[in-house]
């Protein structure tokens, strides 16, 4: 009796794991209402692995197409992510019907639904952009046509009955159409229904994908190029001058630009409208000059001005800059920004966004990166490291956590909605079910309250650790515990009982301590205070600071001064 129990909770558990892991992954969709990949023939279609559990084709642009059987249905879904690599360049075929019609991009960036001999019915602008990723889908009914982008309606279509009946020896074609349109660039996520899916549901496969893609994708290049085997991430061989390769306690290897002739380049760069660039830098600022930290061609150059700033400049146009004093000379800290050619971007300081811009304009002109120097002679003197260029735009969130990480880390830590903690997860609870991991209840430790002696030898090591992490935003508990040597249970007896509060409490006093410090010691803004002692926005560190000392910063820095 307990064999044949066991067997149905270990088949039970055993799917639920797999479904939890993404082991379970039907290429052509997730209900019963498609067509699976057995019945798919591939022609010069390169598979490739995908680290969140999709799997991506390549298509050559010149011969590469999928070909599926013709569905029964005459309602049906297509949905798919397409990477377009020649997007304004050509049309290019996502799939069709031969003889009935076909699903296209064209250099206009509209999506197309044609019917041969018939007519050519063209979407709205969509926001699609080369190298980057975007779902397209067609959900196609007797009556009409609609089309999405990224999940959302952008327009409905009546299609005409073709002259023939269309017969079942036809095929449903996939990267390819009658003209020789052929795709060039990547496809995922690709999904075949033999009904017509509404509005919701359409839009309920677009959100996971979203949230799964890792943070490699659209990774086109890395700096310095020995984090990674083979140069920069895609490859490419780059262009360098008087660069030194250097070592530090806190960056480890990193790049050393020493002269006004030190510079990399990489060209062309595979950019088209949407980028973002994360550095670590480290400068020796001649505070009469502008520091070039990276250029793209004539489109734009994030740089440093004279004053301190960041600076994003659209060349004969316009300088988006950050508050003054922010650079701060021989020290490491964390820059980055993104920019959509078009819209606008965001400048960021040590993962936080320190200034938010809008532009209209497009510059179609040739990409290239300079990293160090920048087409109006620029230069750069001071470190560089862990420099990361991708072609699409990280959310404040993705920035914020690339500032936490290291480029070291990327390949294996960088997945946004990763399916290896969740599978993880679902492996301990089925062996706790099956009784191979046993949890049982602990009974919390009697721990003796710390005497005026211990506290004494523990304090100035509390305080240490604390004060060497002022400025580490995302320094937690976690990271205190480990850095004293001791648990979270011993670290809190010893906050609570020295100090009576704690340890996060303890870790934010300090923080505000030293902040009260500076504003009364100091004519420092309180923008770059609240940054020096580790807070992420102004609010935030408002509150704490008039909660402490009862007044705001501001308040408190007349005060002191009326004294």
């Amino acid at each position: 009796m307990w064999s044949v129990d066991l067997n149905r909770r270990f088949l039970l558990f055993f799917f639920l794991l797999l479904g939890h892991c993404g082991c379970i992954n039907h290429v052509y969709g997730i209900s019963n209402n498609l067509i699976f990949d057995e019945h798919v023939e591939m022609h010069k279609v390169v598979k490739e692995d995908s680290r969140n559990g999709y799997t991506t084709y390549f298509f050559n642009g010149e011969n590469s197409y999928m070909s599926l059987p013709l569905l029964h249905s005459d309602d049906f879904t297509f949905i798919t992510w397409i990477q377009p690599f020649d997007l304004v360049n050509k049309n290019m075929s996502i799939a069709g019907i031969p003889s009935r019609f076909w699903f296209r991009t064209t250099p206009m960036r509209t999506l197309q639904l044609t019917q041969p001999g018939l007519v050519d019915n063209n979407t709205a602008i969509c926001d699609m952009d080369s190298y980057g990723w975007s779902q397209v889908a067609m959900v196609v009914s007797k009556h009409s046509t609609r089309v999405y982008f990224n999940g959302v309606v952008v327009d409905s279509f009546k299609v005409k009955s073709p002259k023939n009946k269309i017969i079942d020896s036809h095929r449903f074609i996939i990267g390819k159409d009658s003209w020789k349109d052929h795709f060039h660039g990547k496809m995922r996520g690709i999904e075949l229904y033999d009904r017509a899916l509404n509005d919701d549901e359409v839009k309920q496969q677009y959100r996971p994908m979203v949230s799964s893609f890792p943070y490699v994708d659209n990774l086109v290049a890395v700096f310095p190029y020995f984090h990674y085997q083979g140069g920069f991430y895609d490859g490419r061989k780059m262009e360098q001058s008087s660069l030194r390769k250097e070592k530090d306690s806190l960056r480890g290897d990193y790049i050393l630009f020493d002269k006004s002739s030190s510079y990399a380049k990489i060209d062309p760069l595979k950019v088209d409208r949407e980028i973002t660039a994360s550095m670590w830098i480290s400068p020796q600022r001649d505070e009469k000059k502008y520091d070039a930290l990276v250029s793209v061609g004539h489109a734009f150059a994030f740089r440093v001005n004279p004053r301190g700033a960041l600076l994003f400049t659209i060349p004969q146009i316009r300088d988006f800059a950050s508050k003054r004093n922010l650079i701060k000379n021989n020290e490491w800290q964390h820059v980055a920004f993104s920019f959509k050619e078009g819209v606008g971007g965001k400048i960021y300081y040590n993962g936080i966004v320190v200034k938010t811009f809008e532009w209209e304009a497009y510059k179609d002109v040739p990409k290239y990166l300079e990293i160090g120097s920048s087409a109006w002679n620029d230069s750069y003197i001071g470190a560089i490291d862990d420099l990361l260029i991708w072609n699409r735009l990280l959310t404040s969130n993705e920035i914020k956590k690339v500032y936490r990480q290291s480029a070291s880390t990327l390949e294996s830590t960088f997945y946004v909605g990763s399916t290896r903690p969740r599978y993880i997860f679902a492996l301990i609870v089925l062996l706790m079910f099956l009784g191979i991991i046993k949890v049982r209840k602990v009974q919390k430790d009697s721990i003796a309250t710390l005497d005026n002696e211990q506290c004494e030898r523990y304090n100035e090591q509390l305080l240490m650790v604390v004060r060497e992490n002022l400025k580490n935003t995302s320094f937690t508990v976690n990271d205190f515990a480990r850095d004293v040597g001791v648990s979270r249970t011993r670290l809190y007896q010893m906050t609570h009982d020295c100090f009576q509060v704690s340890p996060k409490v303890f870790i934010r006093n300090l923080r505000l301590d030293r902040a009260a410090l500076l504003l009364e010691t100091t004519d420092e803004p309180i923008y770059n205070i609240l940054f020096d002692v580790g807070f992420e926005s102004r609010a935030s560190f408002n509150k704490s600071f008039k909660g402490r000392f009862l007044a705001t910063p501001s308040e408190y820095r007349m005060q002191k001064r009326s004294c």
